[in-house]
């Protein structure tokens, strides 16, 4: 049965939209802001899956997936499908109250209202972040992760459950740099402390919010197919300051 308990136990729970039509209209829209990109290079995608296909180079790469582009927006009645299921509304109560929810994404050093994030990887690539948690990297909110190309365990993100019940320290993350938009990796001997990571095999529809000092990353895609995912962050506040500005961290957790 799911409850909010596997939440608060484990930092993650699995949900799925009402409408899973609503994860073709997501795919369009990253397919069209992908091609728009592409003009330069006068290459154009079809199918998401089968990105890895264009063989683009380093410098087309980088062009298409600059961190300032990689963002679509949501349309309100998007947002509503996660804001206004139960489970969602009880668990962002029980860590907020009753305080409004908004979906902000960082997006040109600002913080900008109803964005999505999207990452895509090619099979085989190397280039994952590292394990690291919203909360290491000075964000506290709720994030929402949405596979859509690569379903299977075999490319989709890798969680550490129970994770977010461990308080982290300076000594247990590598800094590079001082940039909020930089994830902060967690050390090896951290992660020692956890049996096993778990990477979930999904049904189109199927997401999961997971909670900030929950460990993921460095999900390499061992499928055929290229992995496409979106991630919504949801605070409890609006963000009025710079990402730069906001560059805070609280080791601490709530």
């Amino acid at each position: 049965m799911l409850t909010i308990q596997s939440f608060l136990t484990n930092g993650y729970i699995r949900l799925k939209f009402k409408n899973s039509k609503l994860i073709d209209k997501f795919k369009r829209k990253i397919k069209l802001k992908i091609n728009t990109r592409l003009k330069k290079a006068k290459k154009k995608i079809v199918k998401l899956e089968n990105f890895h296909k264009l063989n683009l180079n380093q410098s087309e790469k980088e062009f298409v997936f600059n961190s300032h582009y990689r963002s679509i927006k949501l349309d309100k009645s998007d947002i509503k499908q996660v804001l206004n299921n139960k489970y969602f509304q009880a668990i962002f109560e029980h860590y907020y109250g009753n305080k409004k929810p908004f979906v902000l994404y960082p997006s040109n050093k600002k913080y900008k209202k109803n964005l999505s994030g999207f990452r895509i990887v090619s099979p085989s690539d190397k280039s994952v972040t590292g394990i690291h948690s919203e909360s290491s990297c000075g964000i506290h909110c709720m994030t929402v992760w949405i596979p859509l190309t690569g379903l299977t365990s075999k490319s989709t993100l890798k969680i550490f459950p129970k994770s977010h019940t461990y308080r982290l320290e300076d000594k247990d993350i590598i800094d590079h740099d001082n940039k909020l938009s930089k994830a902060k990796i967690i050390k090896k001997n951290f992660l020692k402390k956890f049996k096993s990571s778990k990477s979930l095999n999904f049904k189109k529809g199927e997401y999961i919010i997971f909670h900030p000092d929950l460990l993921h990353g460095n999900t390499n895609n061992k499928d055929v197919i290229t992995r496409t995912s979106m991630e919504f962050r949801i605070f409890s506040e609006r963000k009025k300051k710079t990402i730069h500005e906001n560059r805070s961290i609280n080791l601490n957790g709530y």
